[in-house]
């Protein structure tokens, strides 16, 4: 009897020392895999994307979070002119940015807690790497399995790139993995506390990425109240406590969007977009002043298919993990449907849902080597869960099966890298020249306070490193290059050093190079351009013009030209806007007015006939207004050629000698 008690302690023993084993190995594995995502994340940012992804968004989320920390909600619309933000609308005498408060508040918090929004990014990697390997270890009951999911998720391509950025795909998949456990679990032991923490989640979803915490619901829910149909009394208690835990955060979504565009249920970015920017298929555009989309069912489904075609690309194993995917669905056919279903129906809710949104319709240029089909991130997950319990089934049986997967996943995910890194790196030095461009043009000024005109309808759009904040209080201000109106921003900053950003084609260059020019005004009661015109064409008609809007004065000046002759001329022009030319011809041309304000375009047309359509034209211009008798022009000019046919287009190239102008 003793013998027996002994051994049966020393198996008892044994059993529980190798379960606090594995128990202990596993978390070893799931800490390096949360190392690996948190040191991802960070490298990401710093060695692809320290001038951000590309993705105009991205700098969008930063400037809410700054937005939360100085107590705003909304920008003054006095910026609407010359500072508006990329993804700002006016409503009710405000500037409404286009997202959500809750990645953005993540963001914040960030700051506050360690002075860098940056930390945020590890925060969001590392707790998807653990959301999903709680959620695995759910649904296939395997403390293995769900580490061979989290590292499938953690490792895949698509969540390292995209943990990279500031955007809050990443975050919102962690949640939506978060919700899914708590809300399973909870349902399972009948624990009340998960299931109101599941309910926060949820609500903090709906925060970040309102339309993906619908649809992350829809099959979580589903599969909860099947499984609870056969004890009905056990539904209430699960909905009330979920539905507890998510009212405080759905409540304060509500007011927020009830601060920002008057409704609760009006969100953010269609307030922002004027109902530009919805689901549902007609004229769709991300901003008011944009082109719109004509977004078509059509449309919808080549999107969906080209998306759901470079989607294997992004994963660890690519196609091989696909395949694993599928042949972990038959393992699991023959022993739980109703688990199958769960995870098909969590791989498919995100393609199908997002058919009716139309800027899924933008995404498939980057399917393969932009930032991936990223609303599709989610699917990743379910996907390395079917994955797992293949890869788990064959850990089973033979070592060198195991083997054979683990190098598998790797050899065929590397040849698919190159094409997705290597645009960002080269994009680099690009962004890198104009932030060089910039400040070295202001310390060159020997100033602390400047403001820098911007080529772009909205500042942090398509430079999303050169962003202000939102109470314009940095040093260097940038600003909308905002035509005629210019000068009226540089009379209202005078304090400030003014400087433009232009973008300018060398004459046979096939890539533009950025300048940056110190900004002046010029002004005069009469102003003298003398003007030296030089015909670089073998074209035979030139012609000298001065144009403002649909005002413009053209003078021939030689029907016989050839190339390299030169041509001295004069334009004079009065306070109260008269136009008067000297110089061949002069005789025959009549002093003429410009508008009041405007940009003014000196130049030199050249072409092989008399047919204004088929002059090539090399022009610089002026932004301008006439006040209080003077004529003011900010200088330096903008230089551009305007090609005619075939190509009928303006580039912003140097003209160089071809038109050289001093004033007088």
């Amino acid at each position: 009897m003793s013998v027996t008690d002994q051994r049966g302690h020393d198996v008892l023993v044994g059993e529980h020392v190798a379960r606090d084993r594995t128990s202990a190995a596993g978390l070893l594995v799931i800490a390096v895999l949360v190392v690996l995502a948190v040191l991802g994340s960070f490298g990401v940012q710093r060695i692809l994307f320290p001038y951000y992804s590309g993705d105009a968004d991205e700098p969008v989320y930063r400037y809410q979070a700054q937005m939360l920390l100085d107590g705003e909600v909304t920008v003054p619309a006095t910026q609407a002119t010359f500072f508006r933000p990329w993804l700002s609308g006016p409503h009710d005498g405000h500037l409404v940015m286009a997202f959500t408060p809750g990645w953005p508040a993540v963001l914040a918090a960030s700051k506050l807690v360690s002075g860098s929004m940056l930390p945020a990014l590890g925060v969001a990697a590392a707790l998807l790497t653990i959301s999903a390997y709680l959620l695995a270890e759910e649904i296939l009951e395997s403390r293995r399995s769900a580490l061979i999911a989290a590292a499938f998720v953690t490792l895949s391509p698509f969540v390292l790139l995209l943990s990279g950025t500031y955007l809050n795909y990443v975050f919102g998949t962690a949640l939506d993995c978060l919700f899914a456990f708590l809300l399973l679990r909870g349902s399972r032991i009948g624990s009340r506390a998960l299931l109101f923490a599941g309910g926060a989640v949820w609500g903090l979803t709906l925060a970040t990425r309102p339309y993906d915490a619908l649809l992350a619901v829809a099959p979580i829910a589903i599969f909860v109240l099947l499984r609870q149909r056969r004890e009905c009394r056990r539904i209430a208690p699960v909905v009330g406590a979920a539905a507890l835990g998510a009212a405080p955060l759905v409540i304060g979504t509500a007011i927020y969007n009830v601060l920002t565009g008057g409704s609760p249920v009006r969100f953010p970015t269609d307030v922002q977009s004027g109902g530009r920017s919805q689901f549902g298929w007609g004229a769709r555009s991300l901003a008011r002043g944009l082109p719109a989309v004509h977004f078509t069912v059509g449309k919808a489904v080549t999107s969906m298919l080209q998306n759901l075609w470079g989607l294997p690309t992004w994963l660890l194993g690519t196609y091989v993990a696909l395949a694993l995917a599928v042949l972990g669905a038959l393992r699991m056919r023959s022993r739980d449907r109703r688990t199958l279903a769960l995870l098909l129906g969590m791989t498919c809710v995100f393609p199908i849902g997002y058919l009716a949104w139309w800027a899924s319709a933008l995404t498939p240029q980057g399917a393969f080597t932009g930032i991936g089909p990223h609303y599709y991130l989610p699917v990743v997950v379910p996907l390395a869960i079917l994955a797992a319990h293949a890869v788990a089934g064959l850990w089973e049986q033979r070592r060198a099966w195991r083997i054979a997967a683990a190098i598998g996943v790797v050899a065929v995910t590397v040849p698919f890298l190159p094409s997705k890194v290597r645009p960002k790196i080269d994009a680099i030095p690009d962004q890198r020249r104009v932030v060089h461009q910039v400040r070295d043009a202001v310390r060159a000024a020997g100033t602390h306070r400047a403001i820098v005109m911007l080529p772009a309808q909205f500042v942090i759009g398509p430079f999303p490193y050169l962003a202000n904040d939102p109470r314009l209080t940095n040093q260097v201000l940038y600003a909308i290059d905002a035509g005629p109106r210019t000068p009226e921003l540089l009379s209202r900053e005078g304090r400030r050093e003014a400087f433009r950003l232009t973008f300018e084609y060398a004459p046979g260059a096939s890539r533009p190079r950025p300048f940056v020019k110190p900004l002046s005004f010029l002004s005069s009661a009469r102003l003298v351009l003398h003007t030296h015109l030089v015909n670089t064409s073998h074209h035979r008609y030139v012609f000298a013009y001065i144009r403002s809007g649909d005002h413009t004065t053209r003078v021939m000046l030689d029907a016989s030209s050839s190339k390299g002759r030169a041509y001295d001329l004069d334009w004079s022009i009065h306070g109260n806007g008269m136009v008067e030319y000297f110089g061949p011809s002069s005789g025959d041309v009549v002093p003429s007015t410009i508008p009041a304000s405007g940009e003014l375009a000196i130049g030199i047309g050249t072409a092989d006939s008399t047919s204004v359509a088929a002059e090539d034209r090399a022009e610089r211009r002026y932004y301008y207004r006439l006040r209080d008798g003077n004529l003011q022009m900010v200088m330096p000019d903008t230089q551009w050629f305007r090609f005619g046919p075939p190509i009928n287009g303006a580039l912003p190239v140097l003209v160089g000698d071809s038109v050289a102008i001093t004033f007088g």
